[in-house]
């Protein structure tokens, strides 16, 4: 199994790929939703990318649903992702700057299996993905938001495998090349302009204007 993890041929040094990422219930997909309703500098052009995760396992084929198989699903969840990046990626035909904000990403794939599903993958290793995203946001998560929003969905189901999971996703992901965290907030909307605010500081330049 061999997915390629250069960043196609549509990115340039005009194109920023920013992932936001997380423990269960830490709010990215509430961020995401957030910012897509924040207006932008009239400079750049900012696409989203929802979590592939949550819409490969509403659409997964019947096989690999019947299967049980987590080596299986993560594997087909990584090259869904990777497609999906690339398509939207060289599809964009604005030439000034393009940021492509993504709700997770490749190396979550490698959150859900253990060493010895990671060495049946032949070369996919988180390593290879290191530099494949320009800068990583960290979104720190609550344990009491997963219990009490708990979704039929999620592969976590109980308070411990939450914590191991979201343990697992922020050794990963903090050795990526460019990487901060937000910690958990009292609402929403401050995660959104600590996110917001991390992002400008990361491009040097303003994206999102005020509403």
């Amino acid at each position: 199994m061999h997915s390629g993890c250069g960043k196609g041929n549509a990115m340039t040094a005009n194109v920023k790929q920013i992932v936001l990422a997380g423990g269960p219930a830490s709010g990215k997909s509430s961020v995401i939703k957030r910012l897509r309703q924040r207006p932008t500098e009239g400079d750049v052009h900012v696409l989203f990318l929802d979590e592939m995760a949550t819409t490969f396992l509403h659409d997964r084929p019947s096989e690999i649903a019947a299967a049980d198989d987590p080596l299986l699903l993560q594997f087909y969840i990584l090259r869904a992702q990777l497609f999906a990046e690339n398509a939207l990626l060289q599809n964009t035909k604005y030439d000034g700057q393009t940021i492509l904000i993504s709700d997770r990403g490749v190396m979550d794939a490698f959150v859900y299996l253990n060493e010895a599903e990671l060495e049946l993958l032949k070369g996919e290793h988180p390593e290879r993905f290191r530099d494949r995203y320009d800068h990583i946001v960290y979104l720190k998560g609550n344990i009491d938001n997963y219990l009490k929003d708990n979704e039929t969905l999620r592969l976590e189901k109980d308070a411990r495998t939450v914590i191991e999971t979201e343990e697992k996703a922020y050794r990963i992901w903090s050795e990526c090349k460019s990487f901060s965290c937000i910690e958990q907030q009292e609402c929403i909307e401050q995660k959104v302009d600590l996110v917001i605010e991390d992002i400008h500081a990361f491009l040097g330049r303003r994206v999102f204007t005020e509403l």
